[in-house]
């Protein structure tokens, strides 16, 4: 369980083992922030990347240990044998887990408590305000400029919406819309219909302070037209007009295919 890719197989650990894996290791998220919302970086003081705090131990080889024995949640009592553990997840089998989750009286597999569990570690021990909006941002470069005068902007964000950066709230003369490709295999809500959603991001700059972005793929990649990861945007502006020249924001924040298309 020390092995972070021991977290990327849930299917191989019981529920009770995940909850001790969480408390025992944090997920690194890859940013830092402290409570006022300020992001820490690389080097300086309090910069920490666990996205919560975990409990801990007195030895490595005790956080190791916080994995309870085989037997210890399967047994004859929840019709569970560790010789052949049923495969009620890996398999998604109905109805399996209503036979075989634990519901006996507490289970203990510590004898020195003192010296062999784990202790918490609290970050707020007293009362605190909600953490600050998040602000300074190590990646992305805001474009707080003003538009050329007489131009008529259209935001992929709702007016008034802040950013992580200094810029002012967005404010845009007409609305913006994403549209996505539905899996004809999936119906229901929460059934993933929108795979590209996943493959959607948002950093700190370009104009105004905030710009969507995704990966280019081709029709081999499940791209093009209709391909099931394939995003589209829609600007619309809000009024009439004769004639205009249209400008496009170009980032210097990861750019990659060198000829877009309108």
């Amino acid at each position: 369980m020390s092995v972070p890719t021991d977290a990327a197989h849930p299917e191989r650990w019981p529920y009770e083992e995940k909850v001790m894996g969480w408390a025992a290791w944090s997920i690194d998220t890859g940013y830092s922030y402290a409570t006022s919302g300020r992001q820490d970086w690389p080097g300086e003081d309090g910069y920490a990347t666990a996205g919560f705090r975990p409990a801990w131990w007195t030895s490595p080889a005790e956080r190791n240990n916080v994995k309870p024995p085989l037997d210890k949640f399967c047994t004859s009592a929840n019709e569970c044998a560790i010789s052949n553990p049923p495969r009620c997840e890996v398999d998604q089998i109905p109805d399996c887990d209503w036979h075989h989750w634990w519901h006996e009286q507490n289970a203990t597999w510590k004898s020195l408590c003192d010296t062999d569990c784990g202790h918490e570690n609290i970050k707020y021990e007293t009362l605190v305000t909600e953490p600050g909006r998040g602000y300074r941002l190590q990646y992305g470069t805001p474009d707080c400029n003003a538009a050329p005068a007489g131009a008529l902007i259209v935001e992929s964000t709702p007016d008034n919406a802040q950013s992580y950066s200094d810029c002012k709230p967005s404010a845009d003369d007409g609305h913006f819309q994403f549209m996505f490709n539905a899996d004809p295999a999936t119906t229901g809500p929460g059934l993933g219909q929108y795979e590209a959603k996943g493959d959607l991001y948002q950093v700190g700059g370009g104009h105004g302070g905030q710009f969507w972005y995704s990966h280019t793929r081709d029709i081999h990649h499940l791209g093009g037209d209709s391909g099931l990861m394939t995003i589209k945007g829609t600007w619309t502006l809000d009024k009439s007009i004769s004639w205009a020249r249209l400008m496009v924001h170009l980032l210097d924040t990861g750019p990659r295919p060198g000829r877009p298309s309108m």
